[in-house]
């Protein structure tokens, strides 16, 4: 079977929806054989959890480990969210490890289990690709929630990192932080873990107990050229734009030390060359083109958006930054426009391109109530044109959905 016709039949069966509970992944694991034995940070929260992944996995590369790095979505290809040491699967191999996956999934249906999702079979493709190629360390992030996702199937985690709260995904999680986060912290259940200072205010006094905390960060520089932070007395540079990227890195700096504490072998060295060369793709990720400035970042919630808010604030002064928004209708769309909107000088609106997006009209109707200057574009292309043609500093966020397509139309030069 060819990648094409792989990717297809998982295609296929994502539009079946997801189921949440542990059983059936499990199930699936043994199916394939998969054994383990890899050490696996598991990484769970609202937001951060892609750049506190991308820190951690970055340090243990440096330090000399095989590390595998599991993330969802992908957003500029759909196998980056399978990555060993930066180098992304090939479709050969994604085809091997699917293969024996969709396989294993065939032999249970007929056993009567629970048919396993598009999510569930990611997971084993990731974790038996990672066993194959003989991986030391895991950086594997949840995919949504914690208790009942699909990566908390995984026994014997060596350390889980708990990131930033925040109000996503109500009607699944639950519609107040306190219901969110004890979801999330689930995952932590018999496991040593790390989480932000600001976390202690979720947990419950036996969590408390065995938690490490992050202390404070202080930041030196936040520029379009880079981020300095001091944490734990020691400063820290990193490529990640954005303060709140020194609040990631912190949490990440702290789960290290705490992994060395446990018996994993890691330098301050390495964690300073982790931090700094740590890449994290379509979170304020700067592309510097013909005099124009463009940032793609996928805030989606009110937390990822307040750090959007922030960056234009730091960044770009006199509302001089245009924006490019597209959303999803289940998402809390009007928080996130009123937060950027309220500081563009123009709004170009654009439909995210799945049947979860919000139409663009929608999209436009909502930040006209906040910005003066506002077009519904629908198409990205268009969007991207007109914001450059009127700003030298577009913002193009709201969904990850649009991202890659954004990326394209930047690079070809399409404003010109």
């Amino acid at each position: 079977m060819s990648y094409k016709k792989i990717k297809e039949e998982i295609t296929n069966i994502e539009r079946c929806g997801s189921v949440f509970g542990l059983d059936t992944m499990r199930d699936l694991l043994r199916e394939t054989g998969y054994k383990g034995g890899a050490k696996i940070f598991h990484i769970a929260g609202t937001n951060g959890k892609g750049s506190v992944c991308s820190f951690i996995s970055s340090a243990l590369k440096e330090q000399g480990y095989k590390t595998g790095l599991y993330t969802s979505p992908g957003v500029f290809s759909y196998r980056e969210r399978f990555r060993i040491n930066g180098r992304v699967i090939s479709k050969a191999e994604f085809c091997l490890a699917a293969k024996k996956v969709l396989k294993a999934r065939e032999r249970l249906i007929q056993k009567g289990v629970r048919p396993p999702t598009a999510f569930e079979i990611e997971t084993a493709v990731a974790l038996l690709w990672f066993e194959k190629k003989g991986c030391d360390t895991i950086v594997l992030e949840t995919g949504l929630g914690g208790r009942l996702d699909a990566t908390n199937a995984i026994e014997n985690k060596f350390l889980c990192v708990i990131c930033s709260i925040s109000l996503d995904h109500t009607a699944l999680l639950g519609d107040t932080k306190e219901k969110i986060a004890k979801e999330k912290f689930a995952i932590a259940k018999d496991t040593p873990f790390v989480t932000l200072k600001d976390n202690e205010v979720y947990l419950e006094d036996d969590f408390k107990k065995r938690a490490t905390f992050t202390k404070d960060f202080r930041v030196v520089e936040d520029s379009l050229n880079g981020l300095k932070f001091i944490y734990g007395g020691k400063e820290y540079k990193s490529n990640l734009l954005g303060a709140h990227q020194a609040q990631n890195a912190s949490l990440a700096i702290e789960a290290l030390v705490k992994a060395g504490e446990l018996g994993l072998k890691i330098s301050q060295k390495a964690i300073e060359r982790g931090i700094e060369k740590a890449v994290h793709h379509g979170r304020l990720e700067p592309i510097k083109i013909k005099g124009k400035t463009f940032i793609l970042d996928g805030g989606h919630n009110e937390g990822g958006a307040l750090s959007v808010r922030r960056a234009m604030e730091s960044y770009f002064s006199d509302k001089s930054v245009a924006l490019v928004i597209g959303m999803f209708k289940d998402k809390d769309y009007k928080t996130v426009i009123r937060l950027l909107a309220e500081k563009a000088a123009f709004v170009a609106a654009v439909s995210a391109p799945t049947e979860r997006g919000l139409s663009s009209k929608e999209v436009a109707m909502e930040a006209e109530k906040h910005c003066g200057a506002v077009n519904d574009c629908g198409d990205i292309k268009l969007a991207i044109k007109e914001a450059a043609a009127r700003f030298d500093s577009v913002i193009i966020t709201g969904s990850l959905s649009i991202l890659k397509e954004a990326k394209k139309a930047i690079k070809r030069l399409i404003w010109i």
